[in-house]
């Protein structure tokens, strides 16, 4: 704590402080915490002698639970009062503003290339609970990490500055910041922030440059009406919803993280001011007391004469202690090696014994082989004969049954003779030959349908000419083919057997003759009557 002024001092500048909290002049106001101004207020309102001290500067978790100071006058009161150890350093801007969003990475002292929008950046609304830890702890899952309330719009200097706080990394220790941010659990983004613009860039904008659903999400929220103005119905008018809510409900962590950096760790020139010892600390904050913040370093000293005695006792001791247990631990580990060799001994043995047993299952198992092999050897051969005798047997089988079949047939054309008289010519066929074509007076005659009488001898009459009737029975077993053998030329032959045909009413017959003639009448060129 600093050395403030007398008390009446102090009583005036309190007032003049809660009657204009924040100046023209300030850009940005602290938390300070309502219990702490609570406790000025009986301070400035004891007239009797003053016996007690004003407690150091505060700030609550819960915003409902703060007000806010402009930064000249929190300046004031810090310096008078000090400020607490557990004080998160929780600061906004004095009013509302849009912030640029570029597009790609925007390093330290790089250009942006274009711009991807803008989002209102609310000074009320756009506080952040986030996790803090050292970057090595970042994977630990049992971890147990602090946490610090961040403006989401805050440069990224001051952030560290918070997070060194949070975790009490002294000033002087190089630390590199990186943020880590999970959707839904599922982490989408590991940032080195010590390659940003650390004054110029923030938290915020360094989310929404590389996630774009996060700008996205806070320019649809930008539209709605902050819930403190007074047009506003409560449960009637949607609002917007403080940055916090707006990351439960999308299932967004946020996770801060502090690397520290060996001390011959080179940095690059483009972030030197962040590791220097000046740097690590924002302006506002200097020549302040805030030491108690960080955990001091431990500083080497001498042991006294005492403490090296014991200490000599001990490891004297330790040594002893050691000595025993480790000729204690040979003999148990000569005993445990006999036994293994004993134990391994018996096990070769039996290996042995099995491999053995092994080789001859092996020879009996091979002999069987040989003999399975002949033997299949024996079944091919046999099964080879007998597939050649099968052959042999169905090939004599389909020639038997070809042969059964002529042998049927032509008993069947026996069963069936018919004896003809033709004109005085004899003439024996079958009955099938005589069915043969459809509608042919034959086919009437014989086909049951009428009654015919034979002669004494058995034979039936048909008063036509017996000579060329020979040629009527080759035509009605042979077809057309049968007429290739008249001869070419003698048209009167051809002549009488289409009369002959057409009597029969073989109708196929008599216009094969008719074609017959007509061809060899064009080829001699004359003219021969023919009977219609």
């Amino acid at each position: 704590m600093g050395e403030a002024p007398p008390r009446p001092v102090q009583v005036r500048f309190v007032q003049k402080v809660q009657k204009e909290l924040a100046s023209p002049s300030d850009i940005r106001e602290y938390a300070v915490s309502k219990l702490w101004v609570a406790a000025l207020q009986q301070f400035i309102e004891d007239d009797t002698e003053q016996t007690q001290k004003v407690p150091p500067l505060s700030a609550s978790d819960w915003d409902s639970d703060n007000m806010y100071v402009g930064e000249k006058s929190w300046r004031v009161l810090a310096s008078w009062y000090g400020v607490d150890s557990s004080y998160s350093f929780r600061r906004r801007t004095t009013s509302c503003s849009y912030i640029g969003i570029p597009v790609g990475p925007s390093p330290a002292g790089g250009e942006p290339q274009s711009s991807g929008g803008y989002v209102l950046a609310d000074n009320k609304l756009d506080f952040l609970t986030t996790y803090c830890c050292l970057l090595k702890d970042l994977s630990s899952e049992c971890l147990k990490q602090p946490y610090v309330n961040i403006y989401f719009w805050e440069s990224l200097d001051y952030v560290e500055f918070q997070l060194r706080c949070a975790l009490t990394a002294h000033p002087e220790k190089d630390v590199r910041m990186w943020l880590s941010f999970c959707d839904d659990g599922v982490d989408v983004l590991l940032d080195d922030l010590s390659l940003y613009d650390r004054h110029s860039s923030s938290v915020g904008a360094v989310i929404c440059e590389k996630y774009p659903e996060v700008l996205s999400e806070l320019q649809k929220r930008q539209a709605l009406p902050a819930p403190h103005l007074s047009h506003v119905i409560a449960g009637v008018t949607p609002v917007k919803e403080e940055l916090s809510t707006v990351f439960v409900a999308n299932q967004w962590q946020l996770t801060l993280c502090l690397e520290v950096l060996p001390p011959n760790v080179a940095v690059l020139p483009s972030t030197r001011s962040l590791h220097a010892t000046t740097g690590s600390v924002p302006a506002v904050f200097h020549n302040l007391p805030l030491d108690h913040l960080f955990k001091s370093e431990p500083k080497s000293s001498d042991c006294d004469e005492e403490l090296k005695q014991l200490l000599d006792e001990s490891v004297s001791n330790f040594s002893q202690v050691i000595s025993e247990q480790r000729d204690k631990v040979q003999a148990r580990t000569v005993q445990l090696l006999k036994s293994a060799k004993a134990s391994y001994q018996s096990l070769e043995q039996q290996c042995k014994m099995k491999m053995e047993e092994v080789a001859r299952q092996e020879t009996r198992l091979n002999a069987r082989e040989k003999e399975l092999n002949e033997r299949d050897h024996e079944i091919n051969s046999k099964l080879a004969k007998f597939k050649s005798m099968l052959t042999e047997f169905l090939t004599k089988k389909d020639r038997f049954e070809k042969e059964a079949a002529l042998l049927a047939e032509q008993n069947s054309i026996t069963a069936s003779k018919v004896e003809l008289n033709v004109g005085g010519v004899r003439y024996t066929t079958s009955l099938a030959t005589m069915l043969k074509e459809e509608g042919s007076r034959l086919q009437t005659m014989f086909s049951g349908q009428h009654t015919l009488q034979p002669d004494s001898d058995g034979s039936y009459f048909i008063d036509r000419d017996g000579t060329h009737f020979r040629h009527i029975l080759n035509f009605l077993r042979d077809g057309p083919a049968s007429l290739q053998h008249l001869p070419p030329n003698d048209l009167r032959l051809v002549s009488e057997l289409r009369t002959e045909a057409e009597y029969y009413q073989l109708n196929r017959m008599a216009n094969a003759l008719r074609i017959r003639m007509t061809e060899s009448s064009g080829a001699k060129g004359d003219c021969l009557s023919l009977p219609s």
